[in-house]
């Protein structure tokens, strides 16, 4: 159950990663505009699939990916109470 739960998990990171291009200062791409890319498999450290504002290859991007949503979670409500 538990991995059906991961593989579900890092079905929609790969959806939602494209969109996430930075995590405050930290850009997620070279001076070539390629993206880097953090991803994610079953066989990873836990430390890979936790929030981390520190470091690229553990969870800063899961990290900007939550800021994201939120900000687009709170535009969504606001234009619904506005």
């Amino acid at each position: 159950m538990h991995e059906e739960l991961i593989d579900k998990f890092i079905t929609y990171y790969q959806k939602l990663r494209p969109l996430i291009k930075q995590y405050e200062c930290h850009a997620f791409s070279d001076k070539n505009k390629r993206m880097y890319f953090n991803d994610l498999f079953n066989s990873q450290y836990l430390s890979n699939f936790c929030v981390d504002v520190g470091e690229f290859d553990y969870g800063i991007v899961l990290a900007a990916m939550y800021k994201e949503m939120i900000n687009w979670q709170n535009y969504f409500i606001n234009a619904v109470i506005n």
